[in-house]
């Protein structure tokens, strides 16, 4: 196992695993074989908020690989986190809820396990609105990169 060096947003997740995206697992097995063995090697976590989320929306393949790989999702760091997510919604206090219909909100928990942990955030969030996750890391000085930028970081040709 190797020392954690990403954690993985539930969008850009949703973007490997549906097959109409154009990251598609089913169509760019390639790509989805190098991010498998950073997962399995332990450089690519998430956080059980992810997990939460897939559950309450999700009843596909991710749901089920989710289920298998749930090792990925890491448990909550409550002392460090919760200081972390009180101290973002002092200063981005929608970023917190998202004016969301679902109970989960995993974007500060990521934030969180980002910062505690030196962890770039995979997400294919892009929009730098006071809400978003991009706005929010570029604040705390969370690097952030997409599934495009987690292969030009790695060198991988497909």
């Amino acid at each position: 196992m190797h020392k954690p060096k990403y954690t993985i947003d539930l969008d850009s997740l949703v973007k490997l695993f549906r097959d109409d995206s154009v990251y598609s697992k089913k169509h760019f097995k390639t790509l989805w074989e190098k991010i498998s063995n950073l997962i399995d090697n332990g450089v690519i976590i998430s956080h059980a908020d992810v997990l939460e989320e897939i559950k309450d929306g999700y009843k596909d393949d991710l749901y089920h690989w989710a289920h298998i790989n749930k090792n990925i999702f890491q448990s909550y760091n409550i002392p460090h986190e919760s200081a972390i997510i009180s101290n973002i919604g002092d200063k981005f206090p929608t970023f917190l809820t998202q004016n969301k219909e679902k109970p989960n909100n995993a974007d500060p928990w990521l934030v969180a396990q980002a910062i505690i942990s030196d962890l770039i955030i995979i997400t294919e969030e892009k929009r730098m609105r006071e809400r978003s996750l991009p706005r929010v890391c570029l604040e705390y000085k969370v690097k952030h990169i997409d599934v495009f930028g987690l292969i030009k970081e790695n060198n991988w040709i497909l």
